[in-house]
């Protein structure tokens, strides 16, 4: 069906005159050509407006995240006024004349302390953040109420684990975790989110101790409310939707805008809440979802508790704030289209002669003739257009002879990566020495060989995974140390060096053990008497990580050391697998076509002194 129909509007446009068949084509290149526009530049527009979301965003969190922690360290800057006054200090001396009248008098000039803040043109009035002040001493307990409702049944609070916590941190600052304060439950009557909000609170708490006498003085407690703290951040808005929140380890809302969410979560799913609750000092910035709907997520830690302040906007805001000049774009593009069609019109009735020779040759391009000239004489233009045309067949082809033979290469070093990862020859002589060693009666370095191939092997396999962790890699040759060890004997000696930084970095499989294969078939077996091997493996700088392969064996003279890199470093140079190097070219071949021609494997040797390997990779996480 869908042929026959493709085949009529075929018929149908050859059935135009030619002018009209090509203003047709042109009409299409031109749509095309404004769809890709409008996709660009909404791509753009996107992530311009995204960027300046962002920027908005993270500026608006570092504020309100200064302002938050400048009003608690206000508050713990109270917190330490109060403890170092002499009134408190000697307040349970009985010698002492400081009434308690006058320690709730100062206490009260503790609480306004908390109403200015310092500027640079000076004080200015803020919201107090702190709802009461509690001194508890022997003598007496004195509360200073920033609100009349508030109450506590102080004594049993005495018990819980932050007061706890104050004494045995004598001196310390103390930030509780949040409680509800139900001794003044029977004292509010609101709705239910008026009462988290109030009623949910939390405490700094100190324990005084007279530095001079070694005596102790008492507990100073300055409690907060969700209130308050949601205050903090009330009527700061990013957007039309964005909001802001202060939540703890656990995801708990504990301060916003809207009350009625204190003590909610927030429905992000599984991974975004684990990105927000992440442990974290700086501010970050990531797309995540709540309630299955794309969000832009900030979040930055508060300086007490592991508490976050979040902030988030919905993806959605952006895309529509972007629409309208989507739609600003799609008017003009499509003025354009129609004065470019009529112009083209009028173009195209001077030139329909001579572009039917063109139409044809694009005809047979089309259907796959890639050498089909064109050779047409006309105006300037469409001599242009003739020469441009041949120009593209030539590029096409050249594009094209080269994605064959960069194929080519590409298979060929995927089939000898798999043949590299077993050697036949490698596991006769292992088998064949686990089999001495069990004749021999040493059944336990024989039960150990064998447990060193399997891993090795299974270390060769590793899920079928391309890209390994490094101290997999490392693994993986050690455990070759280990079985050439044994069938060497005390002539070969190996060292390994790995930087515990790297460790975790990925790297591509099975690119040290061919390279320490040959340094002990082509330098250490060359060589007299006991030989070393050492790999060194270290971060080059912040975009690379090298590996270092040393053996003090026979090394190679100048002219087979040229020859050498140039066999590994030509993809196209024939080679027969028994060629000393063919499995390096191999691994080389490997790093090159996976990250680019500036990583690979590099030779440096000198005769009768020892060879070095540098093998260079990206990092990769």
């Amino acid at each position: 069906m869908i042929s026959s129909a493709f085949r009529w509007i075929k018929q149908k446009i050859y059935s135009y005159p030619l002018n009209l068949q090509i203003n047709i084509a042109i009409g299409v290149i031109i749509l095309i050509t404004i769809f890709l526009i409008l996709t660009i530049t909404y791509v753009n527009t996107f992530n311009q407006t995204k960027e300046n979301f962002k920027e908005t965003g993270l500026l608006i969190l570092q504020e309100t995240m200064d302002k938050i922690n400048s009003r608690l360290k206000l508050a713990e800057n109270t917190a330490i006024m109060i403890s170092n006054d002499s009134r408190i200090l000697n307040y349970t001396y009985s010698s002492n004349s400081t009434s308690e009248a006058e320690i709730s008098r100062y206490l009260n000039n503790c609480l306004d302390f908390n109403k200015y803040d310092t500027h640079e043109e000076g004080l200015a009035y803020i919201e107090n953040l702190i709802d009461d002040i509690i001194f508890i001493s022997e003598k007496s307990i004195i509360i200073t109420r920033k609100l009349n409702f508030t109450s506590y049944n102080i004594r049993r609070e005495l018990n819980n684990e932050w007061f706890k916590k104050a004494y045995f941190n004598k001196g310390r600052l103390i930030w509780s975790d949040y409680f509800y304060n139900s001794s003044s439950e029977q004292l509010v009557k609101s709705t239910s989110s008026e009462l988290n909000s109030r009623l949910n609170q939390f405490m700094l708490i100190r324990y005084i101790v007279n530095e001079k006498t070694s005596e102790d003085v008492g507990y100073i407690a300055l409690s907060i409310n969700f209130e308050n703290l949601s205050r903090l951040i009330d009527n700061i808005k990013v957007g039309k939707a964005g909001n802001l929140f202060v939540i703890d380890n656990k995801g708990t809302i504990l301060a916003c805008e809207d009350r009625a969410q204190i003590l909610k979560t927030i429905n992000f799913d599984g991974q975004t809440m684990k990105k927000v609750l992440s442990t974290s000092s700086n501010i970050n910035f990531f797309e995540g979802k709540i309630d299955n709907r794309n969000y832009f997520i900030f979040h930055a830690p508060l300086s007490i508790n592991n508490w976050k302040l979040v902030l988030t906007i919905p993806v959605k805001e952006l895309e529509e704030s972007v629409s309208s000049t989507l739609f600003s774009i799609s008017i003009v593009g499509v003025l354009s289209f129609i004065v470019i069609t009529a112009i083209s019109t009028l173009v195209l009735n001077n030139m329909s002669h001579p572009l039917k020779e063109i139409l044809a040759s694009i005809k047979q391009t089309r259907d796959g003739n890639l050498s089909q000239k064109v050779d047409v004489q006309g105006c300037m233009e469409v001599k242009q257009l003739s020469t441009e045309f041949n120009f593209m067949l030539d590029k096409i082809n050249s594009l094209l002879e080269r994605i064959v033979e960069e194929q080519k290469v590409l298979r060929k070093a995927e089939l000898k990566a798999l043949r590299a990862q077993i050697n036949p020859h490698f596991l006769y002589n292992t088998l064949d020495s686990i089999k001495w060693l069990i004749c021999s009666g040493d059944g336990k370095k024989a039960s150990e060989l064998a447990t060193s191939l399997s891993t090795f092997f299974r270390l060769s396999l590793s899920g079928g995974n391309e890209e390994i962790p490094i101290r997999d890699e490392v693994e993986h040759v050690r455990h070759y140390f280990f079985i050439q060890k044994l069938r060497c004997g005390d002539n070969m000696n190996y060292i390994l060096d790995i930087d515990a930084e790297i460790e975790n970095f990925k790297t591509p499989k099975l690119i040290l053990q061919p390279i320490v294969e040959n340094a002990l078939f082509h330098g250490l077996n060359k060589k007299e008497g006991a030989g070393l091997i050492k790999i060194v493996a270290k971060r080059k700088d912040e975009q690379t990580i090298i590996f270092e392969v040393f053996d003090d064996g026979l090394g190679m003279s100048p002219e087979e050391l040229d020859s050498l890199n140039q066999r590994i470093n030509d993809p196209l140079l024939q080679s027969t697998a028994g060629s000393h190097g063919y499995a390096i070219r191999n691994v080389n071949q490997r790093i090159k076509l996976s990250y680019g021609d500036k990583y690979g494997i590099h030779y440096k040797s000198k005769y009768n002194v020892g060879t070095k390997v540098s093998v260079t990779i990206p990092v990769i996480g």
